[in-house]
């Protein structure tokens, strides 16, 4: 999908450190990027905002997504902070 086409969510509250987004960024560009970015139906992301904007910063035009088109409003919300969480548990 062209990266034009995605609009990040507003409601996103997660932050990074400058040293996380570094490491993102130098694994994108070693390794390339194989984390897909979850949108739902009008093509807003739920997960994968900074993966999203280091791409658009590294001047990628493509990327793979997974869409999401059966949440309720509730329900995305609810993700959106499931998967910050997780994310947030690890070590």
């Amino acid at each position: 999908m062209p990266i034009e086409d995605i609009t990040p969510n507003p409601s996103n509250v997660r932050k990074h450190s400058v040293q996380q987004l570094k490491q993102l960024e130098k694994s994108i560009v070693a390794f390339g990027n194989s984390t897909p970015i979850v949108i739902d139906e009008n093509h807003m992301i739920l997960c994968g905002h900074v993966r999203f904007e280091i791409l658009k910063r590294l001047d990628h035009t493509q990327f793979h997504f997974i869409r999401i088109d059966h949440l309720t409003e509730v329900q995305k919300r609810v993700y959106m902070i499931a998967d910050n969480k997780i994310a947030a548990n690890t070590s």
